[in-house]
């Protein structure tokens, strides 16, 4: 398995672990695989291959059920979660291994852990979600744990605590504190168990022989997994050298193929099995609409008209791209949200705004009187495709006499502009993704997912009534969003980046596989269900 950047901490606080930490603990639900491809055995409900929110396409793994339902008071929402039984943590040959000793896990670890990321500082639950820092979960049973939230934050507070917590023996975070990062001191109840680390080159998980959870689906339901012995995660920086390792089958698998790698890698290594990888793209370009000129909703529509959509789609992405990707893009999993440029409700004033048309584009502007275009700063990375894709757009754009001076910024720079909201003018962001939905919808809010700083009421108000419809009836919340669309597509608050395919090759020895990279919210932990098949392998001369 490749990793493009090294593994700085094995601590489980943030929302998103690397692939070996993932491996060693679990979450209290999470997507479930068999509602994916499952290696052709599977339901197909899901693709697993970007994140996802989406309470039917979920499974228990610490915790048999989760569920819910507003409370009498019609103000708070509270969700029970009933425990599984059975489950131990690992016993790694390591001094925090024998502290917890394969012990059972209990709903005192799930209520303490859950707490533990309203309340600790170090959580990013507690940083992202103030308003959950004086509550905590509570254990109501002796295998049950409830939590109760404001009914408007439930749905963020969920996202937060269920989807993004990985579970941890609270005796290794009493004893060892801020040593818990070590990869020494891991412990957790996953399918595998860190063994060795070697910053800058490799990370090894080593099966846990403990493990409780059996294969779904498919020839092998009911097999104890995970499979495979040993997961090596090898860390290589340069994409040139990792897409070498796969084509010379020094990794088995590698996600991230973009279309022009993805056909080179056909050729060179025809033997690969391939599926699609999701999604990639430039960040979205956000205007501040608080503030001249980009509070004219007809500089902004101008300024959608004078990009050239389909040349971008054509000159870079081969006519592959989505083109309409803000504030969602199409996927299987949110589809029913999804308003599309051919879609029967879509109305002429948005499909207006993704035809390249630079003469209603500077009659716009003289409507809004600036007949001779005007100035303008972008704020964005300094990553060579970025700078790229935006010198085409600052070249469209002079064409109707708008004239961009982009700053560059290096990563951290650009998050402290973006949080503290220092840009003067433009910003290039990434909008939160499809899985964050219902409550990051990215059109509310004064957080870093409304980089155009959008504040309209009626948006505000359908954002809200949509998250608490979601609680109840998602499908009800995503005809909700859909309809929302047509006001927001029409205000033109965000110039949308293209998204182009990305693919993810294997060999043909990793069985039991189907291309899937998170299954669930930010969820790699699909090696637990595959196995390699050695002879095949050894014919194929590997």
């Amino acid at each position: 398995m490749p990793l493009s950047v090294d593994v700085t901490t094995f601590d489980t606080w943030s929302f998103f672990p690397a692939g070996p930490v993932g491996l060693a603990f679990e979450r209290v639900w999470d997507g479930d695989w068999a509602k994916g491809p499952a290696g052709s055995y599977g339901t197909k409900e899901a693709e697993w291959v970007a994140s996802t929110n989406i309470r039917e396409i979920r499974t228990g793994y610490l915790a048999e059920s989760v569920n819910w339902a507003v409370d009498a008071d019609g103000k708070t929402v509270t969700a029970v979660l009933k425990v599984r039984q059975g489950v131990h943590y690992a016993q790694p040959k390591t001094d925090a291994g024998k502290l917890v000793n394969g012990r059972e896990l209990t709903a005192d670890d799930i209520a303490f852990n859950m707490t533990a990321r309203m309340t600790d500082s170090r959580a990013m639950a507690y940083l992202f979600s103030p308003f959950m820092r004086s509550l905590k979960a509570t254990k109501t049973g002796p295998w049950e744990v409830s939590i109760t939230l404001p009914i408007a934050d439930f749905p963020n507070g969920i996202l937060r605590l269920l989807d993004g917590s990985l579970m941890f023996a609270p005796e290794v975070l009493q004893k060892y504190g801020n040593d818990m990062a070590y990869w020494s001191n891991v412990v957790g109840t996953g399918p595998y168990t860190i063994t060795d680390f070697v910053a800058g080159s490799i990370v090894v998980d080593d099966r846990n022989p403990n493990y409780w959870l059996k294969d779904p689906v498919g020839p092998g339901k009911g097999n104890q997994l995970p499979y495979v012995d040993r997961v090596k995660y090898l860390i290589i920086p340069d994409l040139s050298t990792r897409e070498a390792a796969l084509r010379t089958a020094k990794l088995d698998q590698m996600a991230g193929f973009v279309p022009e790698a993805a056909a080179q890698m056909r050729k060179l290594a025809p033997a690969l099995k391939e599926g699609p990888g999701g999604w990639g793209a430039e960040p979205h370009l956000f205007m501040r609409t608080d503030k001249a000129p980009f509070n004219d909703i007809r500089v902004r529509r101008a300024l959608m008209m004078a990009t050239d959509f389909d040349t971008l789609n054509k000159s870079l992405y081969s006519r592959q791209a989505q083109i309409l990707t803000w504030p969602y893009w199409k996927s299987k999993e949110y589809a029913p949200l999804y308003l599309g440029l051919d879609d029967p409700e879509m109305s002429a004033s948005v499909k207006e705004l993704y035809s390249y048309n630079p003469d209603k584009a500077k009659a716009l502007l003289k409507e809004a009187g600036l007949p001779n275009g005007f100035k303008t700063e972008l704020v964005l990375w300094s990553t060579t495709s970025t700078v790229d894709f935006f010198t085409t757009i600052k070249a469209m754009w002079a064409k109707v006499g708008v004239d961009i001076t982009l700053s560059l910024k290096d990563t951290v720079v650009l998050n402290n502009i973006l949080d503290r909201v220092t840009y003067d003018q433009m910003i290039a962001a990434v909008a939160p993704p499809n899985g964050s939905w219902p409550q990051a919808s990215g059109i509310t809010g004064k957080t870093r997912n409304n980089p155009s700083l959008i504040d309209d009421q009626k948006v505000t108000d359908a954002v809200a009534h949509w998250n608490i419809t979601s609680i109840t009836n998602v499908p009800a919340a995503m005809a909700e969003t859909k309809n929302l669309m047509k006001y927001v597509l029409d205000q033109a608050w965000a110039i949308p980046a293209p998204r182009y395919p990305q693919y993810n090759f294997w060999w043909p020895w990793v069985k039991n596989y189907s291309g899937e990279t998170t299954i669930g919210w930010v969820a790699p932990f699909w090696p637990r269900y595959v196995w390699i098949d050695q002879q095949l392998k050894k014919s194929m001369g590997y």
